[in-house]
């Protein structure tokens, strides 16, 4: 990876929490990666001192810093370096402060190769993901024991969340989507109050975060008996589309051209302006990551990235569907992490 970063620059300086915690597998609130030719240095605050130099000295020289002296301590790593690369994922104020340690020096940024590295998972990456998605589908499997007429979505979503951490997360890739009848036609509805009926279409789309790594999944059902053929039509339609999407996925394909597939099959049966958002983004120790499954990506499949395929249709003040998988890109195909069953009648 440092070799990639210093292709083009002669230092890095890494200031995002997720980059940050890429590079050095320390986690901190606080703390800037510099990366040179010959050497690599890890600078925090008073708070982070003692164990960075303990889980990092071997690999890092630690140094403290503040505001006032950053500027400085910056120059005294960076003697004899002219061009330094930063990230474009930086706070303001961050960014301001860097900037002005930076006067004299080009500065390049480095957030495209950056990002292309991390889209190419290693097998302990998918490892991690492995795992944040099988709690994912532990947890399910106790929810749906638990849904039953008359429960609130605000309480469908509380029970997740605790069996999301009973079963082995650390925390939420993200806050869960748990959505009923007309509150499911919004693609990232806000949690509410809706109590389920039956006949009421049901949409939970989540994910468990382990180690630092994220896992993703939905699944819409229908409660009880389903006589609304304009849903299982619906539903039938987003899985047939899922289901061309996955069988089309393998190394080597320009992203756009599957979405492309999904939104041919949703046009020709007259349904395209239901659908309004990507097919899918790639997950790692950030929820949406590289690379983006839409109509504008320039990004190509590459092994060993890790992909949501979530095609779903949308259909205003009434109902929404969406089924999302989360899988490994092969060379010939994906081997699918989410191995819950596709079954529309709960």
């Amino acid at each position: 990876m440092k070799t990639q970063l210093l292709q083009n620059t002669d230092a890095c300086i890494i200031t995002s929490n997720a980059n940050r915690l890429y590079y050095t597998h320390f986690d901190t609130s606080n703390g800037i990666v510099v990366l040179t030719k010959n050497k690599d240095y890890f600078l925090t605050d008073f708070r982070y001192i003692e164990e960075a130099t303990q889980v990092l000295g071997a690999d890092f020289i630690v140094k403290t810093y503040d505001d006032e002296s950053l500027k400085d301590t910056l120059k005294g790593i960076l003697k004899n370096v002219k061009t330094v690369g930063i990230e474009e994922e930086i706070f303001y104020p961050v960014y301001k402060k860097l900037i002005e340690a930076l006067s004299g020096y080009e500065v390049k940024n480095i957030s495209p190769v950056l990002n292309i590295l991390r889209s190419v998972k290693t097998d302990e990456e998918i490892a991690l993901i492995e795992f944040a998605q099988n709690v994912n589908e532990n947890a399910l499997d106790k929810i749906i024991r638990m849904i039953k007429a008359g429960i609130s979505e605000r309480d469908l979503s509380i029970e997740l969340k605790y069996q999301l951490l009973k079963n082995g997360a650390d925390g939420f890739a993200f806050e869960p989507i748990v959505a009923f009848n007309k509150d499911t036609s919004k693609p990232h509805a806000k949690l509410g109050n809706l109590k389920l009926e039956y006949g009421d279409v049901i949409m939970l789309d989540f994910g468990a975060k382990y180690k630092y790594y994220c896992s993703d999944m939905t699944r819409t059902f229908c409660f009880g008996k389903c006589e609304d053929n304009e849903k299982i039509s619906a539903y039938n339609l987003v899985l047939k589309a899922q289901t061309v999407a996955l069988d089309h996925i393998k190394a080597d394909v320009p992203a756009a051209e599957i979405d492309s597939m999904v939104k041919e099959i949703f046009k020709a049966n007259g349904c395209l302006e239901y659908f309004g958002h990507g097919l899918g983004h790639g997950v790692g120790l950030d929820i949406h990551e590289l690379p983006n499954l839409k109509q504008t990506s320039e990004d190509v499949l590459t092994q060993n990235m890790v992909v949501t395929v979530e095609p779903g249709l949308y259909f205003e003040n009434s109902f929404g569907i969406r089924t999302e998988d989360l899988v490994i890109v092969t060379k010939d195909g994906v081997r699918n992490l989410t191995k819950f069953e596709k079954k529309f009648i709960l």
